[in-house]
């Protein structure tokens, strides 16, 4: 009697079978997971950005006041604030220019 066969019994089936509609079933949820981890990463890629002291000091106000949760937040107000200024042509260009610039993350 060899080694191989003296441990396998003489009906041996799998616990859990699969068929095609399974698979296809698991693509779609697949499909499902990767556009919600693409929406979650359209926001960018994370960067360093370097400000001197008295920019740091401004968004520290501006959580002090109240007008942002966070410095980090703080530029997010103030691009906005920013945004919002803007004449519609130059908002057209904005958005232009900055879709431009996300195709490239």
């Amino acid at each position: 009697m060899s080694l191989i066969n003296s441990n396998r019994k003489e009906d041996v089936k799998p616990l859990k079978s699969a068929s095609l509609s399974d698979l296809e079933k698991s693509s779609i949820s697949e499909k499902k997971e990767n556009k919600k981890a693409t929406a979650k990463t359209k926001q960018g890629r994370k960067t360093t950005l370097s400000i001197d002291s008295h920019i740091k000091n401004m968004l520290q106000v501006m959580v002090w006041l109240g007008d942002a949760p966070n410095q980090k937040e703080g530029f997010s107000v103030a691009i906005n604030a920013y945004y919002d200024n803007l004449t519609q042509d130059k908002k057209n260009m904005f958005d232009m220019m900055l879709k431009q610039l996300n195709s490239h993350d």
